[in-house]
């Protein structure tokens, strides 16, 4: 299939900030950034979490009309959406305006098929970022535009199809999760526990914290090659190996960044909710380091499980949403101080372990309904992904949907 340079079917736009002047924002112009993006991948843009007014655009941003595809370049590279009113954007996005041989359909999904190659022309130190030039000089399939509706049509359907499927699974977590707090903050006395007394530093015996390199998107086995572990790996409350990062093999890795077994895994940044996450090591994965963003705390004599299912109960969410700082709710930040300042009024070992161990019974189920789940949205998202490369790229039949067969030359 022919490729082309994408700088021969679209204009690409930067993006920028305004100086913080009350002048300058909170005005009717959409000011689209990589979280807006991010919460809209793959689909249209309609609103953002900021807005500009004229002033602001004119004198620190840029702004493209409805239909432009916007492109996150950085921090992370790769998120998509088709803006469908004039909108601004920051310099953490690039625009493609795409002239009439080009629709922006299409275009976006082309976009997400090449998420992997644009990840690789990017550059960093201390992020990836894909520069203009790199952008421009991507090629992507090209094909007449009634062509590319006709792609851009059946990926609508079918992509449509996987992200219902995505969402019912993702409220079956939540429900999920929702009868999982509940039952740990009965059967381990969530409140007894943060009455004041002992705090959560009386607990604790060592604390050691990541790095975050730049790595490389896909996960490693934690055993014959090195990563990073990202701060997903604790979401669930139950430790999640798989979700982690490359180490490059020109970067030397850092063993004293490998937390252990026993250990409790927490969280200083994401959202919100998700903020101050913990969970606990049960396997060694010698090659898994922490990121920047995780704490590995050693509770000493106590029980790690005890502790990491008690910091997931609704008190302890309700103490830890308090602390949290940050300007957006899609990455919210929690310090080392406000973590060990929590209060931790825990009942001795034997209590504990006992506790844990009825409680382990009920939770049995729950976990393993969990655990299938992430597994689940894990295949639907990387057949979504599959889909949209093998339409663009061609080797799906739009009009059938059936895989093309390569005849042999």
């Amino acid at each position: 299939m022919r490729t082309v340079p994408l700088r021969r079917l679209a204009h690409i736009v930067n993006g920028g900030t305004p100086k913080g002047d009350a002048s300058n924002w909170d005005g009717d112009v959409p000011w689209a950034t990589p979280v807006d993006l991010g919460m809209a991948h793959g689909g249209e843009l309609s609103d953002t979490l900021r807005t500009l007014t004229d002033e602001g655009l004119e004198t620190g941003s840029s702004a493209v009309p409805a239909g432009s595809v916007l492109l996150s370049t950085r921090a992370p590279v790769g998120y998509v959406a088709i803006a469908t009113q004039r909108m601004a954007f920051n310099q953490g996005c690039k625009a493609l305006v795409p002239d009439k041989r080009l629709n922006s359909r299409y275009l976006a999904y082309a976009l997400q098929a090449s998420t992997a190659n644009l990840q690789v022309r990017s550059n960093g130190t201390t992020f990836l970022e894909l520069s203009t030039e790199a952008l421009k000089s991507t090629r992507i399939p090209y094909l007449t535009v009634p062509k590319q509706v006709q792609i851009a049509d059946f990926l609508d359907r079918e992509t449509a199809q996987i992200d219902a499927m995505i969402e019912a699974q993702e409220h079956l977590l939540a429900l999920t999760h929702e009868r999982r707090r509940a039952a740990i903050a009965y059967h381990l006395d969530a409140e007894r526990c943060c009455l004041l007394g002992p705090r959560m530093k009386h607990v604790v015996t060592g604390v050691r914290q990541g790095v975050s390199p730049q790595c490389l998107p896909h996960p490693v086995d934690g055993v014959s090659e090195w990563g990073v572990l990202k701060v997903g790996c604790v979401n669930s409350g139950i430790f999640n190996a798989l979700e982690n990062k490359k180490l490059p093999d020109e970067i030397s890795p850092d063993p004293s960044c490998v937390p252990g077994i026993g250990d409790i895994v927490i969280s200083r940044a994401n959202t919100r909710t998700l903020l101050g996450s913990a969970a606990v090591v049960t396997k060694a994965m010698p090659r898994l380091m922490l990121s920047d963003k995780l704490y590995a705390f050693n509770v000493g004599h106590n029980n790690p499980h005890f502790i990491a299912l008690i910091l997931g109960t609704r008190p302890y969410r309700d103490l830890i949403e308090i602390e949290a700082i940050g300007t957006s709710d899609s990455m919210q930040n929690i310090s080392l101080h406000s973590i060990l300042d929590l209060p931790m009024n825990v009942p001795t070992l034997d209590e504990q372990n006992e506790r844990v161990a009825r409680l382990q019974t009920t939770l049995r189920t729950m976990d393993t309904l969990i655990i299938g789940v992430h597994e689940m949205l894990s295949l639907l998202r990387e057949r979504r992904e599959a889909l949209i490369t093998a339409a663009v790229s061609g080797r799906i039949d739009p009009t059938t949907g059936i895989e093309r067969i390569e005849e042999a030359s």
